[in-house]
């Protein structure tokens, strides 16, 4: 179709292209394209996928959805009990099969060696009944116990409108990977939806 940009297992409609303007709510599809990116091409945080977890959000609908029993075998090939951080962006929709109906994003990071779970929210709102959930079944996924002083609000970043909070999930989940392989280079720190853009643009040209 006309407009359409294929990247990784992602598809980009005009749709989702458009969540990139300014003063737009980031959606699904393109937090998922993100990820994908620094998965694959970011200039310096990419293919470490053998130590990181870059969950997109319809994967964290399924945790969110389904029983554990039936996420161990559909998630098997991702080998969370193996990976040393997990990224999950987390939508505050609590419609089961969909992120779409939610209003506000945030980052949960898993870090193995710390057995430590953080929840990076731009609006400082804490632990949501949600979160407390992903916790729960994110204990059993990767095989360890989280407990209640496991689960850490991290400092982070405030949002000052109401439609950046995908932004801050980006640029807090590059922060995260950085931190974690101990690379200076930042690229969604600044004007991320320009550099957003510039990605999708380049792209719709190849």
């Amino acid at each position: 179709a006309k407009g359409v940009v294929s990247y990784h297992d992602v598809l980009l409609y005009p749709e989702d292209v458009d969540t990139i303007l300014p003063g737009a709510w980031l959606n699904d599809n393109i937090l998922s394209f993100a990820f994908e990116w620094l998965a694959h091409d970011h200039p310096t945080l990419s293919n470490h996928n053998e130590q990181i977890a870059l969950l997109p959000p319809s994967i964290v609908q399924m945790i969110f959805a389904l029983d554990t029993k039936d996420l161990s075998v559909l998630l098997e090939s991702w080998q969370l009990p193996n990976k040393s951080i997990i990224l999950l962006p987390v939508s505050d929709s609590r419609e089961l099969d969909t992120a779409r109906s939610g209003s506000h994003w945030t980052l949960l990071v898993w870090h193995r060696t710390s057995h430590r779970l953080l929840l990076y929210d731009s609006m400082q709102h804490g632990w949501s009944q949600k979160h407390i959930l992903m916790a729960e079944k994110l204990s059993r996924l990767v095989e360890q116990p989280i407990l209640p002083n496991q689960r850490i609000s991290s400092a982070c970043p405030t949002q000052h409108n109401a439609y950046d909070c995908g932004i801050h999930v980006l640029s807090n989940a590059e922060q995260v990977i950085a931190e974690y392989l101990d690379v200076e280079q930042r690229y969604l720190q600044r004007n991320t939806r320009q550099y957003l853009m510039d990605l999708v643009r380049r792209l719709q040209d190849n």
